[in-house]
């Protein structure tokens, strides 16, 4: 185990929380099979209730097939190949008009996966729980291997990521099997991190960099 820099080791990027208290993870076109058929509408990617709660799609417009999101399952509901996935820094949802017709609506998913995990230099896995880190129980801005990945434990600035406490910095030293191997090096992480601090730490959104600093 190494420490370093601890300014090396802010992390990015954040994502805000809402007036409504939703945790903002994405902004933009969501492809939406439904029963009529396909289509496509700007929407967000929310984390209602806090880091623990459900994971939601909300769109909000006067396109009536908006009406049957709610009783979609989460396999209904994609992002379009090459969307950007940079965290919006505020809402992107327009507002609602003074007039009628005006749709609301949000759909839980649970888990939306998406992106190329290949293209990934490393991931972020936003941390969430009690984990010492304050009490210096678990100190922040170390490193340690785990299995065929390295991972480094970053402070987040809590005024742009105030849902979070930490996040860790995977690499991995081989080549993995997509995201299943990202599912596999959290889980170990989280346990990890839940044994050292005595409390249950869990995981929220998994988000993959390129080299250039990119979201993948």
């Amino acid at each position: 185990m190494s420490t370093g820099d601890p300014a090396d080791r802010r992390a990015a990027p954040s994502f805000v929380t809402l007036e409504s208290g939703a945790i903002l993870l994405y902004g933009g076109d969501v492809e939406i099979y439904a029963a009529g058929g396909a289509f496509t509408h700007h929407a967000h990617v929310e984390l209602r209730d806090g880091v623990n709660g459900p994971l939601v799609v909300h769109a909000a417009g006067k396109d009536v097939r908006l009406l049957e999101l709610e009783d979609l399952p989460r396999e209904a509901f994609a992002l379009p190949t090459g969307t950007d996935l940079t965290p919006p820094s505020d809402s992107t949802l327009p507002p609602s008009p003074s007039e009628g017709g005006w749709i609301d609506v949000s759909a839980v998913v649970n888990q939306l996966e998406h992106g190329d995990s290949a293209r990934a230099q490393h991931f972020q896995l936003y941390l969430t729980g009690d984990l010492g880190a304050r009490a210096g129980v678990a100190p922040l801005g170390c490193s340690f291997t785990l299995g065929d990945w390295q991972v480094e434990l970053h402070d987040l600035d809590q005024r742009d990521t105030p849902a979070f406490e930490c996040v860790a910095r995977c690499t991995p030293d081989v080549s993995r099997s997509g995201w299943e191997g990202v599912r596999v090096v959290a889980q170990r992480v989280a346990m990890l991190r839940s044994f050292v601090a005595g409390s249950e730490v869990g995981v929220g959104p998994i988000v993959g960099v390129t080299a250039s600093g990119d979201v993948c």
